[in-house]
């Protein structure tokens, strides 16, 4: 939420605990995985940051559960994904990012052409980056940068890609894409 994450009762609605950050734009969805909450917050003018948090306590646990913050080039819309213990995420301006997701220690930096706002897509063996000009980056997750494809749709694409049965869906402003392979 604004300014601050917080964790409820389910049936009471209570807070348990509550983490405050320096903003108030929290855009993407958060990241779970390695006993870990992953959260953008922020954006212009003071830029975007990332928080790696550490859920469970009681109360206002911010000097106690902050594992780890990115402030510097974080995504301010697009949601990052986790594959195999490596948080992978693109800036708005397109600075691709593999961190170790318990550290926050940066593996590898990428540069990709562009204005990126969807959120990145993991499937097996794949990573979908996909920049609001319609260029999709396909890379493989690991601890070395390997670009697999990048392919270019008609239109502007800002929404998210998704995944229904082996399909992959793509919508630029004007079209909607299903990629999938015939059997």
């Amino acid at each position: 939420g604004a300014i601050l994450v917080t964790a409820h009762e389910p049936r009471t609605g209570k807070v348990i605990w509550q983490v405050r950050y320096r903003d108030d734009s929290t855009i993407s969805r958060i990241v779970t995985g390695q006993g870990l909450l992953f959260i953008n917050t922020g954006g212009p003018p003071g830029g975007s940051q990332l928080w790696a948090i550490r859920p469970g306590g009681v109360g206002d646990v911010t000097d106690t559960h902050v594992v780890w913050r990115m402030t510097d080039k974080a995504p301010h819309q697009s949601s990052p994904v986790l594959v195999d213990g490596l948080l992978y995420m693109v800036s708005d301006q397109g600075a691709l990012f593999c961190l170790e997701a318990m550290t926050g220690n940066q593996v590898w930096v990428e540069s990709l052409k562009g204005k990126f706002g969807a959120s990145l897509l993991a499937a097996p063996g794949r990573i979908y980056i996909s920049n609001m000009k319609g260029t999709t980056t396909v890379i493989a997750p690991g601890r070395e940068y390997r670009e697999l494809a990048v392919n270019q749709l008609d239109g502007e694409l800002w929404a998210s890609p998704a995944v229904t049965g082996n399909a992959l869906m793509l919508r630029t402003k004007t079209h909607l894409y299903r990629i999938e392979q015939k059997d």
